[in-house]
């Protein structure tokens, strides 16, 4: 529960949000709008960092995702060129700006969301303690090496695809060729390897074996970097940081995390550049960055923008998350995935060329109800995040690992998403968790059991 001192705190910057929100009512100034809702989202991120022993809470990764895609174009337009609006449509030929009632909506939904999500992620869950098979790492490290040379074919196959069909947009646009074309053994094996190191990490209690091997497989992992895949590369570099500061109770310096941050913002700025055939900016590039990431802020202003257009469909976009991952997205048909039919308003050209804005937890929760269902959804996340800060090692973990890598991204996300990588992974999870058993059942001759515990 939430100590007595902490809940004096939390009740005062309840009251400071209350006063921000009032005052995104009455201002109209977008300086000020932009400058309170920037205020918002730096200072729960603080506030998150404070609370959690520097960091140690996967609250910490989500505010921080929040804070970079959500207000990507706030710290963009402070730190470059504020003479122009971040409120602007610009995938189309005509530029729209979206009216002030749109933008103060917006602000005052994104504050109150950030602020649920804090409040509610402090809520310390009591731990469910289950007893599992006593597995050694060891043999989850030997399913995970046996399985590597599949998982890195692959990524070699898949980057000498995208650079035989013009890069990384022929992703979006082969119908599925380059996955059908490696083959279904490959995809399965490969599959096995990234749980195996998954639940290898999980089970590893010797923090310098863990060091070593999260760095070597993130060193492998860069051909998906080289794919095109920034955000599944870098969210799961950050979430195995986590894990090793984690077993270390070291926490965040935020001074020492300053260079990895601005070599994290070049490699992706390249990277970005080269999938996308054009220039690197090299001016402000910092600034350049953030104004790109923070383009979900445009998809959740959409969201309150043309609400009445798309409200209508707002179920099928949660319902179709779970066929997402096994289906093309350009088959599915209008009223079946938001970032589709966001894409294909403002520009058909675009999204036929595979193109696509994406979606957000926040504007697929406005769509159901307005600020009410924002509000509530933001309370559901703040509780996921408070249930993943109680599970980091054994098997639990790993579940855990495969949740929190599609629930801190949901700034940029479905809200559903969490729960599809769940049932998308469940099949390989139960095959390499048993597939180690067995192997240690038939070493061992018996199998011992113990109550798991992150302690």
């Amino acid at each position: 529960m939430i100590k007595r001192y902490q809940l004096e705190f939390l009740v005062l910057i309840f009251l400071t949000v209350l006063f921000i929100c009032i005052g995104l009512f009455f201002i109209t100034n977008e300086y000020w709008v932009n400058a309170l809702t920037l205020f918002m989202l730096v200072g729960m991120l603080f506030f998150t960092w404070l609370f959690s022993n520097k960091g140690m809470h996967p609250a910490f990764l989500f505010q921080l995702f929040l804070l970079l895609f959500q207000g990507g174009k706030f710290i963009g337009y402070f730190v470059g060129d504020f003479h122009h609006s971040i409120w602007i449509l610009d995938m189309i030929s005509k530029p729209i700006k979206f009216s002030e009632k749109t933008i103060q909506i917006t602000c005052i939904s994104l504050s109150s969301s950030v602020f649920c999500i804090f409040a509610i992620s402090l809520i310390k869950l009591r731990e469910i303690r289950i007893m599992t098979p006593v597995i050694r790492s060891k043999t989850f490290f030997y399913i995970y090496i046996s399985t590597l040379p599949f998982y890195i074919f692959k990524n070699v196959f898949y980057l000498s695809y995208i650079m035989s069909h013009g890069g990384y947009i022929a992703i979006y646009t082969n119908n599925g060729e380059h996955i059908n074309s490696v083959g279904l053994p490959v995809r399965i094996l490969s599959s096995l390897c990234f749980i195996a190191y998954i639940m290898y990490i999980m089970h590893e209690k010797n923090v310098v074996k863990l060091k070593y091997n999260i760095i070597v497989f993130m060193i492998v992992s860069v051909l998906e970097l080289l794919i095109g895949l920034r955000g599944k590369y870098f969210v799961f570099l950050i979430l195995n940081i986590f894990l090793y500061k984690k077993r270390k109770n070291s926490g965040f310096n935020p001074l020492k995390s300053i260079i990895p941050a601005l070599i994290i913002i070049i490699i992706a700025s390249s990277i970005g550049s080269i999938r996308e055939n054009r220039d690197v900016e090299t001016e402000n590039i910092v600034s350049s960055f953030l104004n790109n990431q923070g383009v979900s802020l445009e998809v959740s202003a959409m969201a309150v923008e043309m609400y009445k257009k798309f409200h209508p469909y707002s179920l099928n976009y949660f319902i179709n998350q779970f066929n997402s991952d096994y289906s093309i997205q350009n088959k599915f048909k209008p009223g079946g995935l938001l970032q589709n039919d966001f894409t294909y308003e403002l520009n058909p050209a675009a999204f036929n060329n595979g193109f696509g804005l994406g979606t957000t937890y926040f504007a697929e929760l406005y769509l159901l109800y307005g600020v009410i269902t924002v509000i509530i959804g933001s309370l559901i996340l703040g509780i996921g995040l408070s249930i993943g800060n109680n599970y980091f090692f054994g098997f639990l973990g790993s579940l855990n690992m495969i949740f929190l890598m599609s629930l801190i991204y949901l700034p940029r996300y479905g809200f559903m998403d969490p729960i599809v990588s769940l049932i998308k992974y469940s099949i390989p999870i139960l095959i390499v968790y048993n597939l180690a058993l067995v192997i240690d059942l038939l070493k061992n001759k018996k199998i011992v059991w113990s109550i798991q515990s992150n302690h």
